[in-house]
């Protein structure tokens, strides 16, 4: 969209019509202070925004002075311009009438009219054109008053806006959305589909009460992280302003380099506390578990030897096993038949020595024969019963299994053991960390008295920065405060989250379990899953690349401005917290050490990186829009002044208008000139706003600004 043509009648300073013609490219407007320049913006911003409270502010005091009583006279704005080979206009006005001691206006109306390649006019409704024409989202980021206005980045969202409304990531949020409303559908269907499966369908509606609750504490968490972060903005942007006007800004710039440090050293200070996870997952639980092991294994033994005793007793009442019914030294009881195993006795028969006792059995010894007969009774009683009256006493051995439990508890409580001494060094170290965060914190505030120190001996004359100077102990006091409880509001929604995916898991483990109708409807639902994260990896993707995009074309910009002097690098940083993405400018020098730029140069990064924003437009749209910007560059010296002009003018297919009241100055007589270096200035278009002479300076109606193109 190119702007064309802008025509203000009867607006302030601006007495009957008057013209401006712009071109695409770089468009100058000089104009000195209270002659009409900044009236153009003004006049421009009403048109987009039809404030009703002004509408008597806007009138001409010359036409008004010049009108008789009761007649009538219009106050508008209209602007041309040329969008996708369409001319169109858009016009807003009101009407004057002039009473005996006051004025009568009316409403303003907006009106808009399009004229095509065949040269047919139509009339459409001005509203819903200016929105078409020039978006409320793109005008906001296009028209800038002052140097001032120039930092929009304050507020850490609005390069996130910007970059969604501009890069090739926007492209894909259709399609997201479109691939989780079907995702969504699907799983309703799948939903559906399980209702009617009575085991499932309670199980399935407490899940999905579980997912709607952790829903709606999300988004409570995560309005009232909104809420925190904006306040952390504006403590933020107090404090810099305060900061920016100190003398010593170098010495202020060390000591924040020495708290971002000593922040980043206490972030990395990770304090494992979750005792109660360590209760289980560590088994610290079992730090006094001895006792009740050897209860355990005691009552073992013992019903081992009681279930022997029985074995012994019934085998000999059996008349079966005579390897049983021998009699141990002291009448002590026999092992059980399968200890030592079949394995091991064959070993020991075949090498003729006990390996229990370490003992010879020689062939015929009684030793041997012992073994030999234990090893027959276990073959024996391996066999299947050969008579339906023969009895087992304990036909399934339990006990086996819990003396087997016994010994393996006794070999993993030997690696408990260490147990205590884990407690005791875990809580001694994450007390040395806490430690450390205590003199940490110590050291920031150490150096935060500093910087109250240097602003405390700074001279600053303002009543505003004054007010600021004693606010700000204040605000860093606050922003500690506040930087906790982003920390904590993010650490509960992290929480959240994992509460909230477990309860999906659940969900889609019994949507498996369901029959073919939803096996089918939950392939469909994975499918649309698949599909809309595909789409939202893309958009992520696009959105990463433009940022690398954009910091690279705004330092190139940034350079050009700033030629043959000191800029460092303009780095962005995308961080997502809360809601919505945000994004923090810093310049960093060859060490990566963030510092604090003079006026002049953060001027000079703002606006490299919003003609890098229109630059990359063209890139990714088929759309771009003008830029107006007054008076940007006041803290700029002639050079710069030039480079910047020059750094524009080189940007094609970019439709930018600056107004100035640079290279005017006066002559002997007291009458404005342009100064000859003007003529070094490249551009494609140049126009003077000033004021008519001679006027009464003490008379609002002898004022009529003319435009004079150069």
């Amino acid at each position: 969209m190119i702007l064309e043509e802008v025509i203000l009648e009867n607006v302030q300073c601006y007495y009957g019509k008057k013209t401006f013609r712009f071109t695409n490219g770089l468009n100058i407007v000089l104009g000195e202070n209270g002659e009409g320049k900044t009236k153009f913006i003004e006049a421009f911003e009403w048109l987009f925004n039809g404030e009703e409270s002004k509408l008597e502010s806007l009138i001409s005091a010359k036409k008004l002075h010049e009108t008789n009583i009761g007649d009538r006279f219009s106050v508008s704005v209209s602007i041309t311009v040329n969008q996708h080979d369409e001319i169109k206009t858009l016009k807003r006005f009101f009407i004057v009438e002039k009473l005996t001691d006051s004025v009568r206006v009316s409403k303003s109306e907006m009106n808009g009219d399009i004229v095509n390649l065949n040269g047919e006019r139509t009339e459409v409704n001005g509203n819903h054109l200016l929105e078409s024409v020039f978006p409320s989202t793109i005008r906001k980021y296009s028209i800038f008053k002052g140097e001032e206005s120039l930092n929009i980045f304050d507020d850490k969202e609005t390069l996130v806006s910007l970059i969604n409304i501009y890069s090739a990531a926007k492209s894909y949020e259709k399609y997201h959305k479109r691939g989780e409303f079907l995702k969504t559908k699907a799983d309703d269907a799948v939903d559906s589909e399980l209702s009617k499966d009575t085991k499932h369908k309670k199980e399935l509606i407490k899940i999905d009460a579980n997912i709607k609750e952790f829903k709606r504490q999300i988004g409570i968490q995560e309005t009232l992280l909104q809420e925190i972060l904006e306040t952390e903005n504006a403590l933020e942007k107090s404090i810099k302003e305060v900061e920016s006007y100190i003398h010593n800004a170098e010495e202020i710039n060390e000591i924040n380099e020495e708290i971002n440090k000593l922040n980043i050293k206490k972030n990395k200070i990770y304090i494992a506390d979750d005792y109660t996870t360590f209760l289980f997952d560590e088994r610290w639980i079992l730090k006094d578990y001895k006792t009740i092991l050897d209860e355990f294994t005691s009552k073992i033994k013992t019903n081992y030897d009681t279930k022997i005793l029985l074995e012994v007793e019934h085998n000999l009442e059996q008349g079966k096993n005579k390897a049983q019914a021998l009699t141990l030294v002291n009448n002590a009881l026999p092992l059980p038949l399968t200890t030592p195993s079949k394995a091991i006795m064959e070993s020991m028969l075949a090498d003729q020595i006990c390996k229990v006792c370490n003992t010879e059995a020689k062939i015929g010894s009684k030793p041997y024969n012992f073994m030999m007969n234990r090893l027959e009774a276990l073959i024996e009683s391996s066999k299947p019963s050969s008579t339906e009256t023969e009895i087992k006493l304990f036909p399934n051995n339990y006990l086996r299994k819990l003396d087997y439990l016994s010994e393996e508890l006794n070999e993993n409580y030997e690696k408990l053991s260490s147990v205590p001494t884990q407690i005791k060094e875990k809580l001694e170290w994450n007390e040395s960390l806490k430690n450390q965060i205590i003199q940490i914190d110590k050291e920031i505030e150490e150096r935060e008295n500093q910087k109250i120190r240097i602003i405390g001996k700074s001279t600053v004359g303002e009543e505003t920065l004054s007010k600021n100077l004693k606010n700000y102990t204040g605000w860093q006091r606050d922003l500690k405060t506040v930087n906790r409880e982003v920390n904590s509001f993010g650490g509960k929604i992290e929480n959240i989250n994992k509460d909230l995916t477990e309860e999906k898991l659940k969900k889609d483990r019994i949507q498996q379990l369901g029959g073919t109708n939803t096996k089918k409807l939950t392939q469909i639902k994975d499918f649309f899953q698949d599909i809309s994260k595909i789409f939202t990896d893309t958009k992520v993707k696009m959105f990463n690349e433009f940022v690398a995009d954009l910091e690279k074309k705004a330092n190139e910009k940034f350079k050009l401005i700033n030629k043959g002097a000191f800029t460092g690098v303009i780095k962005i940083y995308i961080k997502n917290i809360g809601l919505k993405p945000q994004a923090e400018i810093e310049l960093l020098d060859v060490n990566d050490k963030a510092f604090i730029p003079n006026k002049s140069l953060e001027t000079s990064m703002y606006i490299s990186i919003i003609m890098a924003i229109s630059d990359l437009t063209k890139e990714t749209q088929d759309e771009h829009y003008p830029m107006l910007m007054d008076a940007p560059v006041s803290s700029f010296g002639e050079i710069k002044k030039r480079e910047l002009l020059e750094m524009i003018y080189n940007v094609k297919n970019q439709q930018t208008i600056v107004l100035f009241k640079d290279y005017l100055d006066l002559d002997e007589n007291n009458k404005l000139f342009i100064i000859r270096d003007f003529e070094k200035v490249k551009r494609e278009s140049a126009q003077w706003a000033k004021l008519e002479r001679p006027f009464n300076d003490e008379k609002l109606e002898t004022l009529n600004t003319i435009i004079e193109v150069l």
